[in-house]
Protein backbone atom coordinates (compact mmCIF):
# COMPACT_ATOMS: atom_id res chain seq x y z
CA UNK A 1 0.00 0.00 0.00
CA UNK A 2 1.24 3.31 -1.21
CA UNK A 3 1.19 6.21 2.10
CA UNK A 4 1.41 8.99 -0.50
CA UNK A 5 -1.79 10.83 -0.91
CA UNK A 6 -1.51 11.57 -5.03
CA UNK A 7 -0.72 8.33 -7.47
CA UNK A 8 2.70 8.31 -8.87
CA UNK A 9 2.89 9.73 -12.44
CA UNK A 10 5.36 7.70 -14.01
CA UNK A 11 3.13 4.58 -14.32
CA UNK A 12 0.35 6.45 -15.88
CA UNK A 13 2.41 8.21 -18.22
CA UNK A 14 4.19 4.89 -19.39
CA UNK A 15 0.90 3.41 -20.37
CA UNK A 16 -0.90 6.03 -22.18
CA UNK A 17 2.49 6.62 -24.20
CA UNK A 18 2.91 3.13 -25.64
CA UNK A 19 -0.48 2.89 -25.91
CA UNK A 20 -1.05 6.32 -27.83
CA UNK A 21 2.20 5.65 -29.80
CA UNK A 22 0.63 2.32 -31.38
CA UNK A 23 -2.27 3.78 -31.84
CA UNK A 24 -1.19 6.36 -33.84
CA UNK A 25 1.21 4.08 -36.05
CA UNK A 26 -1.99 2.06 -36.84
CA UNK A 27 -4.65 5.01 -37.77
CA UNK A 28 -4.67 4.58 -41.64
CA UNK A 29 -5.52 0.30 -40.58
CA UNK A 30 -8.71 1.16 -38.83
CA UNK A 31 -11.75 1.59 -41.53
CA UNK A 32 -15.26 3.83 -41.05
CA UNK A 33 -18.05 2.43 -39.64
CA UNK A 34 -21.36 3.51 -40.26
CA UNK A 35 -21.98 5.38 -36.68
CA UNK A 36 -19.21 7.25 -37.68
CA UNK A 37 -20.69 8.65 -40.95
CA UNK A 38 -23.70 9.66 -38.76
CA UNK A 39 -21.62 11.10 -36.29
CA UNK A 40 -19.86 13.46 -38.70
CA UNK A 41 -22.76 14.51 -40.30
CA UNK A 42 -24.17 15.43 -36.57
CA UNK A 43 -21.15 17.30 -35.66
CA UNK A 44 -21.10 19.68 -38.86
CA UNK A 45 -25.00 20.18 -37.89
CA UNK A 46 -23.92 21.01 -34.18
CA UNK A 47 -21.29 23.68 -35.63
CA UNK A 48 -24.07 24.45 -38.03
CA UNK A 49 -26.88 25.21 -35.86
CA UNK A 50 -24.81 27.25 -32.83
CA UNK A 51 -22.97 29.22 -35.37
CA UNK A 52 -26.82 30.26 -36.41
CA UNK A 53 -26.15 28.86 -40.34
CA UNK A 54 -29.04 26.20 -39.64
CA UNK A 55 -32.29 26.77 -37.55
CA UNK A 56 -32.84 23.22 -36.02
CA UNK A 57 -31.39 19.74 -35.62
CA UNK A 58 -32.74 17.17 -37.85
CA UNK A 59 -32.43 13.50 -37.49
CA UNK A 60 -28.99 11.92 -37.63
CA UNK A 61 -28.83 10.93 -34.40
CA UNK A 62 -32.18 8.74 -33.12
CA UNK A 63 -32.32 11.38 -30.41
CA UNK A 64 -31.89 14.85 -32.50
CA UNK A 65 -29.26 17.39 -31.03
CA UNK A 66 -28.11 14.50 -28.45
CA UNK A 67 -24.71 14.52 -28.10
CA UNK A 68 -24.27 17.96 -28.71
CA UNK A 69 -20.97 18.62 -26.47
CA UNK A 70 -19.42 15.00 -28.11
CA UNK A 71 -20.44 16.20 -30.85
CA UNK A 72 -19.14 19.85 -31.14
CA UNK A 73 -15.97 18.46 -29.57
CA UNK A 74 -15.49 16.73 -32.31
CA UNK A 75 -16.12 19.16 -35.25
CA UNK A 76 -13.72 21.97 -33.49
CA UNK A 77 -10.72 18.70 -32.83
CA UNK A 78 -11.92 18.46 -36.95
CA UNK A 79 -11.42 21.92 -38.10
CA UNK A 80 -7.87 22.36 -35.49
CA UNK A 81 -6.52 19.85 -37.23
CA UNK A 82 -7.34 20.84 -40.80
CA UNK A 83 -6.31 24.43 -39.72
CA UNK A 84 -2.87 22.47 -38.84
CA UNK A 85 -2.36 20.53 -41.15
CA UNK A 86 -4.48 21.44 -44.31
CA UNK A 87 -5.69 18.45 -46.15
CA UNK A 88 -5.66 15.94 -43.42
CA UNK A 89 -8.32 13.15 -44.18
CA UNK A 90 -11.14 14.42 -42.17
CA UNK A 91 -11.58 10.24 -40.66
CA UNK A 92 -7.69 9.87 -39.81
CA UNK A 93 -8.67 12.89 -37.65
CA UNK A 94 -11.82 11.75 -35.76
CA UNK A 95 -9.74 8.57 -35.53
CA UNK A 96 -7.18 10.51 -33.19
CA UNK A 97 -9.35 12.17 -31.59
CA UNK A 98 -11.01 8.62 -30.38
CA UNK A 99 -7.72 7.49 -29.91
CA UNK A 100 -6.61 10.61 -27.28
CA UNK A 101 -10.26 9.66 -25.51
CA UNK A 102 -9.24 6.00 -24.99
CA UNK A 103 -5.88 6.86 -23.97
CA UNK A 104 -7.31 9.65 -21.17
CA UNK A 105 -9.93 6.70 -20.10
CA UNK A 106 -6.40 4.46 -19.26
CA UNK A 107 -4.63 7.60 -17.25
CA UNK A 108 -8.67 7.94 -15.62
CA UNK A 109 -8.80 3.76 -14.97
CA UNK A 110 -5.36 4.88 -13.18
CA UNK A 111 -6.22 7.33 -11.09
CA UNK A 112 -9.49 5.95 -9.93
CA UNK A 113 -7.69 2.60 -8.81
CA UNK A 114 -5.01 4.51 -7.13
CA UNK A 115 -7.66 6.74 -5.26
CA UNK A 116 -9.47 3.72 -4.05
CA UNK A 117 -7.05 0.77 -3.86
CA UNK A 118 -4.06 3.26 -2.62
CA UNK A 119 -1.64 0.93 -4.74
CA UNK A 120 0.23 2.24 -7.39
CA UNK A 121 1.43 -1.34 -8.76
CA UNK A 122 -2.87 -2.35 -8.89
CA UNK A 123 -3.52 1.03 -10.16
CA UNK A 124 -1.34 0.31 -13.07
CA UNK A 125 -2.00 -3.33 -13.75
CA UNK A 126 -5.59 -2.00 -14.14
CA UNK A 127 -4.91 0.27 -16.35
CA UNK A 128 -2.50 -2.06 -18.52
CA UNK A 129 -5.36 -4.46 -18.48
CA UNK A 130 -7.91 -2.44 -20.42
CA UNK A 131 -4.94 -1.24 -22.98
CA UNK A 132 -4.44 -5.34 -23.38
CA UNK A 133 -8.45 -5.53 -23.73
CA UNK A 134 -8.83 -6.56 -27.38
CA UNK A 135 -12.31 -5.17 -27.47
CA UNK A 136 -11.03 -1.84 -26.05
CA UNK A 137 -8.19 -1.48 -28.35
CA UNK A 138 -10.54 -2.42 -31.39
CA UNK A 139 -12.49 0.54 -30.66
CA UNK A 140 -10.41 2.76 -29.53
CA UNK A 141 -10.55 4.52 -32.97
CA UNK A 142 -13.69 4.49 -34.73
CA UNK A 143 -16.71 3.80 -32.08
CA UNK A 144 -17.44 7.78 -31.72
CA UNK A 145 -20.11 6.80 -28.81
CA UNK A 146 -19.82 4.45 -26.58
CA UNK A 147 -15.88 5.17 -26.56
CA UNK A 148 -16.77 8.49 -25.53
CA UNK A 149 -19.08 7.09 -22.64
CA UNK A 150 -16.39 4.83 -21.65
CA UNK A 151 -13.98 7.75 -20.72
CA UNK A 152 -16.96 10.10 -19.15
CA UNK A 153 -17.92 7.35 -16.86
CA UNK A 154 -14.72 6.70 -15.35
CA UNK A 155 -13.63 10.31 -15.30
CA UNK A 156 -17.25 10.98 -13.45
CA UNK A 157 -16.54 7.96 -11.03
CA UNK A 158 -13.33 9.28 -9.58
CA UNK A 159 -14.49 13.11 -9.69
CA UNK A 160 -17.19 11.75 -7.42
CA UNK A 161 -14.95 9.37 -5.09
CA UNK A 162 -12.80 12.74 -4.86
CA UNK A 163 -15.29 14.98 -4.10
CA UNK A 164 -16.95 12.92 -1.59
CA UNK A 165 -14.39 11.95 0.07
CA UNK A 166 -12.54 15.41 0.76
CA UNK A 167 -15.04 18.09 0.25
CA UNK A 168 -14.87 21.52 -1.67
CA UNK A 169 -16.60 23.62 -3.69
CA UNK A 170 -13.76 23.02 -6.40
CA UNK A 171 -14.51 19.25 -6.16
CA UNK A 172 -17.66 19.32 -6.39
CA UNK A 173 -18.02 21.60 -8.98
CA UNK A 174 -15.94 19.14 -11.27
CA UNK A 175 -18.11 15.95 -10.00
CA UNK A 176 -21.13 17.97 -11.26
CA UNK A 177 -19.78 19.34 -14.53
CA UNK A 178 -18.37 16.18 -15.27
CA UNK A 179 -21.85 14.30 -14.39
CA UNK A 180 -24.12 17.03 -16.79
CA UNK A 181 -21.74 15.99 -20.05
CA UNK A 182 -22.07 12.21 -19.09
CA UNK A 183 -25.76 13.15 -19.04
CA UNK A 184 -25.52 14.68 -22.80
CA UNK A 185 -23.00 12.28 -23.65
CA UNK A 186 -24.93 8.60 -24.03
CA UNK A 187 -28.16 7.99 -22.23
CA UNK A 188 -27.06 4.98 -19.95
CA UNK A 189 -25.07 7.23 -17.81
CA UNK A 190 -28.33 8.05 -15.76
CA UNK A 191 -27.03 4.87 -14.05
CA UNK A 192 -24.02 6.64 -12.69
CA UNK A 193 -25.29 8.59 -9.67
CA UNK A 194 -27.50 5.57 -8.36
CA UNK A 195 -24.25 2.90 -9.27
CA UNK A 196 -22.23 5.69 -6.76
CA UNK A 197 -24.56 5.81 -4.61
CA UNK A 198 -24.33 1.77 -4.25
CA UNK A 199 -20.73 2.27 -4.00
CA UNK A 200 -20.68 4.73 -1.11
CA UNK A 201 -23.20 2.45 0.89
CA UNK A 202 -21.23 -0.70 0.41
CA UNK A 203 -17.70 1.18 0.82
CA UNK A 204 -17.97 3.98 2.62
CA UNK A 205 -21.44 3.97 4.41
CA UNK A 206 -20.59 6.46 7.03
CA UNK A 207 -20.14 9.04 4.13
CA UNK A 208 -23.08 7.95 2.38
CA UNK A 209 -25.29 9.17 5.32
CA UNK A 210 -22.85 12.43 5.17
CA UNK A 211 -23.11 13.16 1.87
CA UNK A 212 -26.50 12.50 0.71
CA UNK A 213 -27.28 16.15 1.04
CA UNK A 214 -23.70 16.89 -1.44
CA UNK A 215 -24.54 13.81 -3.74
CA UNK A 216 -28.55 15.52 -4.29
CA UNK A 217 -26.88 19.21 -5.08
CA UNK A 218 -24.75 17.30 -7.18
CA UNK A 219 -27.37 15.19 -9.26
CA UNK A 220 -30.07 18.25 -9.34
CA UNK A 221 -27.70 20.49 -10.81
CA UNK A 222 -25.49 17.89 -13.21
CA UNK A 223 -29.22 17.60 -14.61
CA UNK A 224 -29.90 21.32 -15.11
CA UNK A 225 -26.58 21.18 -17.23
CA UNK A 226 -27.67 18.36 -19.30
CA UNK A 227 -30.53 20.00 -20.32
CA UNK A 228 -28.70 23.05 -21.65
CA UNK A 229 -26.61 20.93 -23.38
CA UNK A 230 -29.16 19.46 -25.40
CA UNK A 231 -30.43 22.27 -27.24
CA UNK A 232 -32.96 20.67 -29.42
CA UNK A 233 -34.96 19.90 -25.95
CA UNK A 234 -35.89 23.80 -25.84
CA UNK A 235 -35.52 25.43 -28.70
CA UNK A 236 -39.40 24.36 -28.98
CA UNK A 237 -41.82 23.13 -25.80
CA UNK A 238 -39.93 20.85 -23.99
CA UNK A 239 -42.93 18.85 -23.02
CA UNK A 240 -43.55 18.33 -26.88
CA UNK A 241 -39.87 17.36 -27.68
CA UNK A 242 -39.59 14.98 -24.43
CA UNK A 243 -43.33 13.35 -26.31
CA UNK A 244 -41.20 13.30 -30.20
CA UNK A 245 -38.19 11.69 -28.57
CA UNK A 246 -40.55 8.89 -26.55
CA UNK A 247 -42.10 8.20 -30.41
CA UNK A 248 -39.10 8.32 -32.02
CA UNK A 249 -37.88 5.88 -29.55
CA UNK A 250 -41.22 3.84 -30.07
CA UNK A 251 -40.98 3.74 -33.54
CA UNK A 252 -37.42 2.32 -33.97
CA UNK A 253 -38.33 -0.26 -31.75
CA UNK A 254 -40.72 -1.45 -33.56
CA UNK A 255 -38.31 -1.59 -37.12
CA UNK A 256 -37.56 -5.52 -37.62
CA UNK A 257 -33.55 -5.72 -37.21
CA UNK A 258 -32.19 -8.66 -37.40
CA UNK A 259 -29.14 -9.96 -35.01
CA UNK A 260 -26.80 -13.01 -35.10
CA UNK A 261 -26.05 -14.28 -32.06
CA UNK A 262 -25.20 -18.31 -31.30
CA UNK A 263 -25.49 -19.31 -35.41
CA UNK A 264 -29.05 -17.70 -35.20
CA UNK A 265 -30.39 -14.47 -36.48
CA UNK A 266 -33.18 -13.22 -34.16
CA UNK A 267 -35.20 -9.77 -33.87
CA UNK A 268 -33.11 -7.44 -31.89
CA UNK A 269 -35.75 -6.90 -29.49
CA UNK A 270 -36.17 -10.79 -28.89
CA UNK A 271 -32.41 -11.64 -28.31
CA UNK A 272 -31.86 -13.10 -24.61
CA UNK A 273 -30.79 -11.88 -21.80
CA UNK A 274 -27.31 -13.73 -21.79
CA UNK A 275 -26.15 -11.49 -24.26
CA UNK A 276 -24.24 -9.32 -22.93
CA UNK A 277 -22.63 -11.92 -20.54
CA UNK A 278 -21.70 -14.15 -23.44
CA UNK A 279 -19.71 -11.14 -25.38
CA UNK A 280 -17.77 -10.15 -22.45
CA UNK A 281 -16.94 -13.78 -21.95
CA UNK A 282 -15.89 -14.61 -25.55
CA UNK A 283 -13.81 -10.95 -25.84
CA UNK A 284 -11.76 -10.81 -22.53
CA UNK A 285 -8.48 -13.40 -22.82
CA UNK A 286 -8.73 -15.98 -20.50
CA UNK A 287 -5.62 -14.86 -18.04
CA UNK A 288 -7.48 -11.08 -17.34
CA UNK A 289 -10.56 -13.09 -16.95
CA UNK A 290 -8.98 -15.88 -14.27
CA UNK A 291 -7.51 -12.40 -12.30
CA UNK A 292 -10.82 -10.97 -12.32
CA UNK A 293 -12.92 -13.81 -11.33
CA UNK A 294 -10.06 -14.87 -8.28
CA UNK A 295 -10.10 -10.97 -7.24
CA UNK A 296 -13.29 -11.66 -5.13
CA UNK A 297 -12.30 -14.83 -3.63
CA UNK A 298 -9.04 -13.35 -2.69
CA UNK A 299 -10.85 -10.60 -1.40
CA UNK A 300 -12.68 -12.80 0.71
CA UNK A 301 -9.93 -14.91 2.24
CA UNK A 302 -7.43 -11.41 2.60
CA UNK A 303 -9.19 -8.86 2.98
CA UNK A 304 -8.56 -7.29 6.18
CA UNK A 305 -4.69 -7.16 5.61
CA UNK A 306 -5.79 -4.86 2.44
CA UNK A 307 -8.79 -3.34 2.90
CA UNK A 308 -8.25 -0.73 0.15
CA UNK A 309 -7.55 -3.47 -2.05
CA UNK A 310 -10.76 -5.10 -0.85
CA UNK A 311 -12.56 -2.27 -1.70
CA UNK A 312 -11.02 -2.19 -4.86
CA UNK A 313 -12.68 -5.31 -5.57
CA UNK A 314 -16.30 -4.30 -4.49
CA UNK A 315 -16.00 -1.49 -6.51
CA UNK A 316 -15.13 -3.67 -9.91
CA UNK A 317 -17.67 -6.09 -8.64
CA UNK A 318 -20.68 -3.26 -8.14
CA UNK A 319 -19.50 -1.78 -11.50
CA UNK A 320 -19.62 -4.72 -13.30
CA UNK A 321 -22.60 -6.15 -11.86
CA UNK A 322 -24.73 -3.02 -12.10
CA UNK A 323 -24.09 -2.25 -15.75
CA UNK A 324 -24.63 -6.35 -16.54
CA UNK A 325 -28.23 -5.86 -14.37
CA UNK A 326 -29.45 -3.01 -16.24
CA UNK A 327 -29.00 -4.56 -19.41
CA UNK A 328 -31.16 -7.20 -18.52
CA UNK A 329 -33.84 -4.38 -18.71
CA UNK A 330 -32.68 -3.57 -21.73
CA UNK A 331 -35.77 -3.14 -24.43
CA UNK A 332 -33.58 -4.54 -27.39
CA UNK A 333 -30.22 -6.05 -27.93
CA UNK A 334 -27.84 -5.73 -30.72
CA UNK A 335 -24.43 -4.85 -32.29
CA UNK A 336 -22.33 -7.05 -29.58
CA UNK A 337 -19.49 -5.55 -27.30
CA UNK A 338 -19.50 -1.91 -28.15
CA UNK A 339 -23.03 -1.41 -25.89
CA UNK A 340 -21.04 -2.86 -23.46
CA UNK A 341 -17.50 -1.02 -23.21
CA UNK A 342 -18.57 1.06 -20.21
CA UNK A 343 -18.26 -2.45 -18.26
CA UNK A 344 -14.93 -3.17 -19.41
CA UNK A 345 -13.28 -0.70 -16.63
CA UNK A 346 -14.97 -2.58 -13.95
CA UNK A 347 -13.15 -5.34 -15.12
CA UNK A 348 -10.01 -3.91 -15.30
CA UNK A 349 -10.32 -2.91 -11.29
CA UNK A 350 -11.32 -6.27 -10.65
CA UNK A 351 -7.96 -7.36 -13.01
CA UNK A 352 -5.49 -5.02 -11.04
CA UNK A 353 -6.40 -6.20 -7.53
CA UNK A 354 -6.72 -9.64 -8.74
CA UNK A 355 -3.13 -9.31 -10.13
CA UNK A 356 -2.27 -7.30 -6.29
CA UNK A 357 -3.41 -10.00 -4.48
CA UNK A 358 -1.21 -12.43 -6.13
CA UNK A 359 2.27 -10.72 -6.34
CA UNK A 360 1.43 -9.91 -2.56
CA UNK A 361 0.76 -13.90 -1.92
CA UNK A 362 3.87 -14.34 -4.09
CA UNK A 363 5.80 -11.99 -1.96
CA UNK A 364 4.95 -13.79 1.12
CA UNK A 365 5.80 -17.18 -0.05
CA UNK A 366 9.75 -17.76 1.12
CA UNK A 367 9.61 -21.50 -0.29
CA UNK A 368 9.68 -19.79 -3.76
CA UNK A 369 13.18 -18.90 -2.38
CA UNK A 370 13.28 -15.37 -4.66
CA UNK A 371 13.00 -13.13 -1.59
CA UNK A 372 10.23 -9.91 -1.56
CA UNK A 373 12.73 -8.06 -3.78
CA UNK A 374 12.66 -10.46 -6.75
CA UNK A 375 8.61 -10.68 -5.91
CA UNK A 376 8.44 -7.65 -6.41
CA UNK A 377 10.64 -6.99 -9.74
CA UNK A 378 7.85 -9.90 -10.77
CA UNK A 379 5.16 -7.87 -10.01
CA UNK A 380 6.28 -5.13 -11.91
CA UNK A 381 7.44 -7.10 -14.72
CA UNK A 382 3.77 -8.38 -15.14
CA UNK A 383 2.29 -5.43 -15.41
CA UNK A 384 5.40 -4.54 -18.11
CA UNK A 385 4.73 -8.19 -19.62
CA UNK A 386 1.10 -6.78 -20.71
CA UNK A 387 2.23 -3.49 -22.11
CA UNK A 388 4.83 -5.96 -24.40
CA UNK A 389 1.98 -8.39 -25.30
CA UNK A 390 -0.14 -5.18 -25.63
CA UNK A 391 2.63 -3.89 -28.21
CA UNK A 392 2.39 -7.54 -30.11
CA UNK A 393 -0.68 -7.35 -30.68
CA UNK A 394 -2.03 -4.35 -30.96
CA UNK A 395 -2.06 -4.12 -35.28
CA UNK A 396 -4.28 -7.11 -35.22
CA UNK A 397 -6.05 -6.11 -32.32
CA UNK A 398 -7.11 -2.71 -34.19
CA UNK A 399 -8.26 -5.10 -37.37
CA UNK A 400 -11.29 -6.72 -34.93
CA UNK A 401 -14.51 -5.38 -36.40
CA UNK A 402 -15.86 -3.35 -33.33
CA UNK A 403 -19.35 -4.77 -33.36
CA UNK A 404 -18.10 -8.20 -32.60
Amino acid sequence: MDDRSSAPLWPLFAICSIFLAFGVATLGDVGLTLDEAESTEASREAWAVLSGSQSQFSEHHAIPGYYLALDLSREVFARAAALLRPGVDRVLAEHLFNLLMATASLAFVYLLAFEIGRSSRAAALAAAALAAMPAFVAQSQNNPKDLPALLVFVLTFWLLVRATREPSALRTALATVALGISLNTRTFSVYLLPLFGLWLAVCRPNLARQRIGQLAVIGSVAALIGIALWPWLWLDDPFDQIQRVREIIANKLQVSFPVLYLGKTQLWTEVPWHYSVFHILATLPLSLLLLAAASPIAAALRGERRPAIRDLVWTGALWVGALVGTDLLAPARYDGMRHYLMILPGLSLLIGAGAEWLIDWLETRRSFGAGALTAKLAGWRSSWSRLALLAGRLRGHTRINPHI
